[in-house]
């Protein structure tokens, strides 16, 4: 079963989006909790017992409704960002910045997310919000390119990297301070 990684912040839009597969309503919030009362409504109306468990049974139905929700199985362990990774992070800035802040082919960025999307370390990972305010300033700044798996990557549970902008960035960028890649993983080459 999955469940939501963040039930407090709004996810991209449109937002908390759901239809339930009990009575077919469509429900749709900014906020997690104002969705929960609609489906015990429309429940109660429909003369429908709520299952034990009920708001993880719509979380995980939410989940699996929704990609741009990131979600993860219950129980799963999140991985959060360590002071190796804040520093792996601006060290991988610096040299990028260094280098021109330039990127790899699309052709190249798309053989990686290809990689990245299908391996088991693709998941969601906790960033911290100086990491992500930071990746938010220079994306406007520059434009960060996009691949047509993006949908897909998540957070490498390896190195704790937002696998979407780190498929773009040359080999010489990314500072991996030998961290230990699987052998499928295109850091390993």
């Amino acid at each position: 079963m999955k469940d939501i990684v963040n039930k407090t912040t709004t996810p991209p839009q449109p937002g908390f989006v759901y239809t339930d597969p009990r009575t077919g309503i469509f429900h749709k919030d900014l906020s997690l909790n104002a969705i929960y009362p609609k489906v015990a409504k429309s429940w109660e109306a429909n003369g429908i017992t709520p299952p034990d468990s009920w708001k993880a049974v719509v979380n995980h139905e939410m989940c699996e409704q929704n990609p741009h929700i990131e979600c993860r199985e219950v129980g799963e362990g999140e991985r959060h960002m360590t002071l190796s990774d804040v520093y792996r992070f601006a060290n991988s800035v610096k040299k990028w910045t260094e280098g021109g802040m330039q990127f790899v082919p699309k052709e190249e960025a798309e053989r990686r997310a290809a990689i990245c999307a299908k391996c088991q370390y693709n998941k969601p990972t906790g960033i911290c919000w100086g990491c992500h305010s930071a990746l938010k300033w220079v994306g406007e700044r520059v434009g960060w390119p996009e691949s047509s798996k993006d949908a897909e990557l998540r957070g490498c549970t390896v190195c704790g990297c937002v696998l979407k902008l780190k498929v773009h960035l040359p080999m010489d960028a990314i500072a991996d301070d030998g961290l230990l890649w699987p052998d499928h993983c295109w850091m390993s080459h």
